[in-house]
């Protein structure tokens, strides 16, 4: 039986971007990425009261997905919340991620390998953890992590994007200006961790391109991904799609000019 189905021109470009991502190409990281797995496809295609499967909310706020996306949302008074992978995702991998915010009243984080510092699951201590910010950069857990679209939840701005270390908070690159600055509207972001190289791509354009010295110790493994939201209640991040590949590669990837 044949169905005719009408497409919604977002529909046509999430299609499109996924077909680019299956092919062979040669990555802003340095390396050619060739045989990628895909690990992870979450297109929020169920609706859900609370945080899909495969998923847990920690700290102050909702997660709730309708209208084929994920939207957290902070509490009123909260401190904070974070989305996290209940899985521990690869070393070496790229993330697909469509994002987009509803206001300029919050801040977007996204963490990325994180393990509890001795090497344990980084949900272990969930339910100590309040959702503050301190717990997350200079608390008990390891990752990177990457901020943008950076409002005060009265609607200032501070200036830029940062992708740090943790525990820590050590600054391993500033990027300016943000660049998910805009309120309503969809940003593609894909980010390429290839060892000890972390790469940042934002609609196409490379934000932040390093590579973790190891000053701060051992360059991060497998771990974890997570999307945090502080703000005012009424600051959305949506999560349109989120997508994970596992890298297999041709070459060095922190060698490799860009």
């Amino acid at each position: 039986m044949t169905r005719v189905i009408e497409i919604h021109p977002n529909c046509v470009m999430r299609q499109l971007r996924r077909l680019a991502a299956g092919l062979l190409l040669c990555s802003s990281a340095g390396f050619l990425v060739a045989g990628e797995e895909l690990l992870l496809e979450a297109d929020f295609s169920e609706p859900s009261a609370g945080a899909p499967s495969g998923w847990v909310v920690e700290g102050t706020g909702t997660a709730e997905v309708r209208d084929g996306a994920l939207h957290l949302r902070e509490e009123p008074d909260g401190v904070g919340m974070v989305l996290w992978s209940e899985r521990d995702w690869p070393a070496d991998f790229r993330l697909a991620v469509d994002l987009s915010f509803n206001n300029i009243r919050g801040i977007g984080v996204i963490f990325l390998a994180a393990r509890a510092m001795d090497g344990g699951d980084a949900l272990r201590d969930a339910s100590k953890r309040t959702g503050a910010y301190n717990e997350y950069i200079s608390g008990s857990l390891s990752s990177y992590s990457l901020s943008l679209h950076r409002y005060w939840p009265d609607g200032r701005n501070n200036p830029g994007s940062n992708l740090r270390r943790n525990s820590g908070f050590h600054l391993l690159n500033q990027a300016l200006p943000d660049p998910c600055l805009e309120a309503q509207r969809t940003y593609h972001l894909e980010f390429v961790k290839k060892g000890a190289r972390l790469t940042l791509k934002v609609d196409g354009t490379v934000v932040h391109d390093v590579v973790d010295t190891g000053e701060h110790g051992p360059v991060l493994g497998e771990g974890k991904i997570g999307f945090r939201l502080r703000g005012d209640s009424s600051c959305v991040m949506t999560l349109d799609s989120i997508r994970l590949w596992r890298l297999a590669s041709c070459g060095t990837a922190d060698s490799a000019d860009p």
